[in-house]
């Protein structure tokens, strides 16, 4: 048996949870079925948290373990002043040299602005990816496939790293049970929605283009309603600041709309469920319309058809390298709730062909993603299973 130990946020992100569900789920596919998981928040190391640190007591615990998963997630966010690596990862080389056994860096996401990185940060990120890229009997480093290889080659200039693959989010192999879902009727044709509000400079740059944004898309949801009475929208929130955002835009909606023809789903973290219930709710949505980047993947592995709210470039790099950037939509546009309605009625009309595409694209990332199961077989035991 593989005794693994899985870094990484359960706490945090639904999305992050599909994430991991989707890993586990081919590692025991294409690695080994024969494994038990150990899972540990990451979000316990962070400073904001400050109740675990990367040092000799965490190299002790990793130890004990046959594998140490980190990710995935945003964890290649190069910013922090206080962190020998720039990152949250704030480990340094020599508590990994004192880590004995092999280490998954999982589809991490890079985020990394050169007007923003301070001198110190990017040198600190520099030294630690390439110590990590040069030992490649010891560690597997991969990012998912949205703009983070792109950003981490402008990082080192276009030089080379030779290690450090792109891989399919895992969020596109996850799985759900079945649901009872009280927040979707049964005799209306459901629409899966995700807004957000985080990140409101890199999103909007600043809080006079969100509002407008929310005052258009509340018109697009009275339009929607009132031109088809069997809509029903269902809101579903990945974190919790998803709370307020969708508050901002239920308060410019019509009262009667909101009262008759919307819900919102619960707010569920990792501990309160394994985030599969959102993902079920997804797949039970005739359509959805995301902003959050695991609300396009999560809908896509469920193959419901997608409208993707573009509002940062990872997500037009991550629909672009799977070949569906016809599923983007811009919302910086002004005016956009009219040509917002009319993709959600095409995509209504024509579900079948767009849930065949998600299922054909699914099949096709898996089959990309066996190279890199074989690669961490092969940081195992020595070989290819």
């Amino acid at each position: 048996m593989i005794r693994a130990l899985h870094l990484a946020s359960f706490n945090g992100n639904i999305g992050d949870i599909a994430n991991h569900v989707g890993f586990w789920n081919l590692f025991k596919k294409y690695v080994t079925n024969d494994v038990e998981v150990t899972y540990l928040e990451i979000r316990e190391y962070y400073k904001s948290w400050n109740l675990r640190q990367f040092d000799d007591s965490f190299a002790d615990l990793v130890n004990r373990y046959d594998l140490l998963v980190i990710g995935g997630g945003n964890f290649f966010d190069v910013k922090w002043d206080y962190s020998t690596t720039g990152t949250t990862l704030n480990i340094s080389d020599e508590i990994l040299r004192k880590i004995h056994i092999p280490i998954v860096f999982n589809g991490l996401g890079v985020d990394y602005s050169p007007n923003m990185c301070l001198a110190k940060v990017k040198d600190c990120f520099g030294s630690f990816i390439k110590y990590l890229d040069s030992r490649s009997d010891k560690f597997l480093v991969s990012v998912r496939n949205d703009d983070s290889k792109m950003l981490l080659d402008q990082f080192f200039d276009g030089s080379s790293l030779k290690n450090i693959i792109q891989i399919p989010d895992g969020g596109f192999f996850t799985s759900a049970g079945e649901y009872r879902h009280p927040e979707i009727p049964d005799d209306k044709t459901v629409i899966a929605i995700n807004t957000v509000r985080d990140r409101m400079e890199d999103r909007w740059g600043d809080k006079e283009s969100y509002n407008q944004y929310c005052n258009e898309f509340s018109l697009f949801i009275d339009k929607a309603i009132s031109r088809n009475p069997n809509l029903h929208f269902v809101f579903v929130p990945h974190i919790p600041s998803d709370l307020q955002a969708i508050s901002d835009v239920l308060n410019a909606v019509q009262d009667y709309n909101c009262r008759r023809n919307i819900t919102i789903a619960p707010y569920l973290n990792g501990i309160a469920t394994p985030g599969e219930y959102l993902v079920d709710l997804y797949r039970k949505s005739a359509v959805a319309v995301g902003m959050r980047y695991h609300s396009n993947i999560c809908s896509i592995a469920m193959h419901t058809p997608t409208i993707g709210i573009v509002t940062l470039k990872k997500h037009v790099e991550l629909y672009r390298n799977i070949g569906m950037d016809d599923r983007l939509f811009n919302v910086n546009e002004n005016s956009f709730s009219e040509k917002l309605y009319e993709r959600l009625i095409w995509s209504i009309e024509n579900r079948d062909l767009l849930t065949e595409q998600n299922a054909l694209l699914v099949r096709k990332l898996e089959q990309k993603s066996v190279e890199y199961y074989e690669k961490i077989a092969q940081l195992l035991y020595g070989k290819v299973l």
